[in-house]
């Protein structure tokens, strides 16, 4: 097997998910803490996790620790008043902001939730990489829901037609394969939680290291496998979130390989090539048994047309593309936008 690996990401979530079912199995206590909604802080990482326990250790960080103080007090305040959750309202002003590397100051909305009374399935989905959608219930006496891709749900809310009615929604927007956090009703708080972005590069070449630069660049952890295990191997380690970019031009690797991405849960999948390439390989998955629906859902020729022609270029027209189809965007300049400028999915009420 020949493949190359290169993580990107600082901050991997089902890393974060394994301290946490750790500190649980120690029966420490603990809270997790993630900004739901950003109002300013440009160059600022989203979809980010906090979680601190009682004895004072920490995984992971929210905004480059700008808002760790702050949540430090509410998991503090929670330690001593027993399970729940709450939301904090914290501003971080300009001088405040650049000094730790941000172009601007700004508000973040922050959900604060004790990990006592979250379903423990949580943890092990979120480290095996399955996404999934936490609701908690504000208040007295706290409850929270978890559901994952699958439509499993574990915990309730207390209501089980409210239950039924959250599940359905976060499935929904499971679906949709972007970090989301809303407010529904009076006091239940939904977010997504999305595992960091992995990508296999089929194909070997200046291309593919360009790719794997450019998801580093992201935070997103790639993979290069230039034959057909290496290949599989990787593509059985994807999901929703992921996407395969197939570079190759070998007939004997790349209509094998689109065919097995395609009958996967990866969520992109993409081709090199000319027209007459795509054709041909849609000639050969035909033959494979593979429907026309699942064929046109390849990307290929991959990428946006922003008129690439280094490596650099196309993998950066490639990766645009991915985060286009993840977020549900066209391919559209922003200034001829009317969308929210963030690639998060608005907040639909403000918590």
């Amino acid at each position: 097997m020949s493949a190359r690996e290169s993580d990107g990401a600082s901050q991997r979530l089902d890393e974060i998910a394994e301290r946490v079912e750790g500190w649980s199995r120690e029966g420490t206590t603990a809270v997790v803490a993630r900004v739901v909604e950003y109002r300013g802080f440009g160059g600022s990482r989203r979809g980010e996790l906090l979680a601190v326990n009682a004895a004072g250790e920490r995984a992971g960080q929210l905004l480059r620790g700008g808002l760790d103080e702050d949540v430090l007090a509410a998991a503090n305040s929670l330690f001593t008043s027993g399970p729940g959750a709450r939301t904090l309202e914290v501003p971080v002003h300009s001088e405040d902001a650049v000094s730790i590397g941000l172009s601007c100051g700004g508000r973040a909305t922050v959900i604060v939730s004790s990990v006592e009374g979250l379903p423990e399935e949580l943890w092990p989905a979120l480290g095996r990489r399955a996404a999934v959608a936490v609701c908690v219930r504000e208040g007295a006496p706290y409850a929270a829901l978890v559901v994952d891709e699958s439509g499993s749900i574990c915990g309730s809310l207390g209501d089980r037609a409210l239950d039924e009615d959250v599940a359905s929604h976060a499935g929904a927007l499971l679906e949709r394969g972007v970090p989301v956090a809303e407010k529904l009703g009076e006091d239940v708080l939904l977010q997504t939680f999305h595992p960091t972005r992995r990508l296999v590069v089929v194909g070997d070449g200046e291309l593919a290291g360009a790719l794997s630069g450019q998801a580093a660049l992201l935070g997103w952890e790639s993979r290069i496998a230039d034959d057909r295990r290496s290949a599989e191997d990787g593509l059985a380690h994807l999901g929703r979130s992921d996407g395969l970019i197939l570079l190759s031009h070998d007939p004997a690797l790349d209509a094998p390989i689109l065919a097995k991405a395609l009958e996967s849960r990866v969520g992109y999948v993409g081709a090199l090539g000319s027209r007459n390439t795509q054709r041909r390989r849609a000639a050969a998955l035909l033959e494979l048994g593979v429907s026309d629906e699942r064929i046109g859902s390849i990307h290929g020729p991959v990428g946006l047309d922003i008129r690439a022609s280094s490596p650099a270029e196309t993998a950066l027209a490639i990766c645009a593309e991915i985060l286009a189809v993840a977020a549900g965007r066209a391919p559209v300049s922003l200034r001829d936008s009317s969308l929210p400028i963030h690639a998060e999915a608005p907040v639909s009420a403000r918590v």
